[in-house]
């Protein structure tokens, strides 16, 4: 990630890389930060109550994060996962930098209200429930229901605080009303992608703040899995998309306590080979 960053020209000092600690601060951190100086890296003891759904981390580490550096809710903060890789120069209308919209990723498709109505209206009434928002609201902003990649505004450590709450209780209850309706559903049904819990967290208590959301084609992005031709039509790649079922492409599951293999054979016709090839340039 911070490899690409560099390649584009974003200023370093303008990032924030935040971290938990579990049991001690790898010692690789040091050369990243050798590497990469003027990124602020921070590091935060992971103490919440509830740890049943592991991507409740974020919002609880940024939570602690907002806390620390409590000026970041005056600033335009562009929030995204530590996989992502720009592609070229993220190119935004000027009106970004300035108005009071936060703009999204496009991911309609898994976390809109219309994918989450197909799952059943139990589902869909008791995820509203759970967070406290309406099924209008959900269907208003059908066209608005974004994520993966955020340009966020106004947010304090009160928004994280109540996202950490929020997701946890919508993966333990639906993870559990899941259990219960899918045998009961058609041969053919899949159940909602309840691992999404934080995306509805962010975007459902930006809309209780009554923030305005919006899709840009700015912030769209390639996946793993996509054609090459794709990694320079976005400027943002997301590694994600791959499983120990893909063999030829980039399975960044092997290599969470390991550096990556620099021989490895990937796809060259996907962007998941355009990717490896940023990690040996990085390494």
């Amino acid at each position: 990630m911070l490899h690409s960053f560099v390649n584009v020209g974003v200023n370093l000092e303008d990032v924030h890389i935040v971290c938990a600690i579990h049991g001690g601060i790898d010692l690789y951190f040091d050369k990243l930060m050798q590497k990469y100086p003027g990124v602020l890296f921070s590091f935060y003891e992971d103490t919440r109550h509830d740890k049943v759904y592991i991507s409740s981390i974020r919002p609880h580490i940024l939570r602690k994060h907002f806390t620390a550096y409590p000026s970041l809710s005056e600033e335009v903060v562009m929030y995204h996962d530590c996989d992502i890789a720009f592609t070229k120069p993220l190119q935004l209308p000027e009106n970004v930098y300035t108005d009071d919209t936060c703009y999204l990723s496009d991911t309609i498709s898994y976390i809109g209200h219309d994918y989450i109505k197909s799952k059943g209206d139990e589902v869909l009434e008791a995820m509203c429930n759970i967070v406290g928002i309406d099924k209008e609201t959900l269907e208003t902003n059908e066209k608005n229901s974004g994520g993966a990649q955020y340009i966020m505004k106004g947010i304090d450590k009160y928004f994280w605080y109540d996202v950490e709450n929020d997701c946890t209780r919508l993966f333990k209850n639906i993870t559990e009303l899941n259990k219960k309706i899918t045998p009961q559903k058609e041969e053919n049904y899949n159940p909602l992608q309840i691992w999404c819990a934080d995306m509805w967290g962010v975007l459902w208590n930006l809309w209780k703040r009554n923030k305005e959301t919006k899709i840009i084609p700015e912030l769209d992005f390639s996946w793993s899995v996509s054609g090459k031709d794709l990694w320079h039509k976005h400027a943002i790649y997301h590694n994600a998309g791959v499983t120990e079922k893909n063999p030829e492409l980039f399975f960044k599951g092997r290599y969470i306590s390991k550096m990556p293999d620099l021989n490895l054979e990937v796809d060259n016709n996907t962007c998941s080979y355009k990717y490896y090839k940023l990690i040996q340039q990085a390494l």
